[in-house]
């Protein structure tokens, strides 16, 4: 079949182009301007007021860096409102075919900040990084039924985390698999032709991000008494309320397009219909999520006394550094291709030197913010923590 192969694909499967492409002369909708013309208008605004509201909150965290474990994943996740801002500003401005090549950058600014969303939980069970393992291994292992089974839950969050963090390389080749694709006409958007790309694409981008999303859930779900205090639940819905509307919206849209269920009229084009209509929808969803945000992620609990206490650098650029530093993701990913081979013992978690990925100028503050004496300060109570746990008391 061969998905980047010309020759092949153009001999013998041809690209049926878009249904009812053809259509009446565009008419203003509103005085002067076309529907295209305000969309880029509508979408212009909205991303400016959600990039500026949560590029705010990321330099908030950044200068009030007290806890750099916690605030540098929360730096991550804010990010995905402006990307997603951003590249859907782009998909409705820039009509025509130049959004295909643009629209899966949203792929990869979900896919970071989900991969941060995961390690910000593990941050809350284990602030301190160096005794992470050591909790997780403590952790009794459930089944299905909740029955606790021998050997710890090492093993099991490396997967976990192996599944959260495989998304953000597989965002990445299926965005160049895009391009090329594109670039040598074997994409065919109009088409779910098992000769095409697109409809492999999509149904690798599903399977990835499905991953992702559930064992997040799963994660969630057996760690919920260690998190309920923290707010998780309001993070999760706010950053996950992101991912469901673009997954969704992405999906149905695809879904008309390909199967001709869209029609052009006096006023809309195929392209302001199958992308750009989507592109404005998100791009309006982002104004009230952004808003969400600061209630979900507020800076007040890592407001210290004296700026001995931050340690983003001037203006938060070491912050902003070691948020943008990828290491711990990779680490993470390599973990869990090591723990999906694991069987019976012989498994050691890679743990990164403290330095190598902390960024320059990073010291550790001696307390957390308003949390120095919270549960979840787990330095010398790990075990403890774990066990009462176990018991009911959480």
């Amino acid at each position: 079949m061969g998905l980047f192969d010309l020759h092949n694909s153009s001999s013998n499967h041809t690209c049926p182009g878009p249904k009812n492409a053809d259509g009446p002369t565009i008419q203003p909708v509103v005085g002067s301007f076309t529907a295209h013309g305000l969309f880029v208008i509508v979408s212009g605004a909205t991303a400016l007021f959600a990039g500026l509201l949560t590029i705010f909150l990321l330099i908030r965290h950044a200068t009030h860096y007290s806890c750099p474990r916690e605030q540098k994943q929360i730096i991550r996740i804010i990010t995905i409102v402006p990307s997603f801002a951003i590249v859907s500003f782009l998909c409705v401005w820039l009509d025509g075919s130049p959004n295909l090549y643009i629209a899966p950058g949203r792929d990869v600014g979900e896919a970071f900040p989900m991969a941060a969303f995961f390690l910000l939980m593990t941050a809350y069970i284990a602030p301190n990084e160096q005794s992470q393992d050591d909790c997780f291994a403590q952790l009794a292992l459930l089944d299905k039924k909740g029955n606790e089974l021998g050997g710890g839950s090492l093993v099991w969050f490396h997967k976990l985390a192996f599944m959260v963090v495989q998304w953000l390389p597989i965002s990445i080749i299926l965005w160049i698999a895009t391009a090329i694709s594109l670039a040598v006409g074997t994409y065919c958007v109009d088409s779910n032709s098992i000769h095409f790309a697109h409809i492999w694409i999509t149904i690798l981008r599903m399977i990835s991000t499905g991953l992702a999303i559930i064992a997040i859930l799963r994660f969630y779900t057996r760690s919920k008494p260690l998190l309920k205090s923290r707010g998780t639940l309001k993070q999760l819905i706010c950053f996950k309320a992101i991912v469901f509307l673009n997954f969704v919206q992405t999906f149905i849209f695809s879904f008309l397009r390909s199967s001709g269920a869209l029609h052009p009229s006096k006023y809309f084009t195929l392209n302001d219909l199958s992308n750009g209509l989507p592109s404005l929808i998100l791009c309006c969803e982002m104004a009230p999520i952004a808003l969400f945000f600061f209630v979900a992620y507020p800076v007040k609990p890592y407001s210290r006394k004296g700026d001995q206490w931050y340690h983003g650098g001037p203006l938060g650029c070491y912050a902003i550094l070691q948020a943008l530093n990828p290491v711990d993701i990779v680490i993470e990913l390599l973990q869990g291709v090591r723990a999906k081979f694991h069987r019976d013992g012989g498994y050691t978690s890679v743990v990164a030197p403290h330095a190598s990925y902390d960024g320059p100028g990073y010291a550790e503050p001696p307390q957390y913010g308003q949390y120095a004496n919270h549960e979840y300060e787990m330095r010398n109570e790990q075990t403890p923590r774990v066990k009462a746990h176990h018991n009911g008391q959480y």
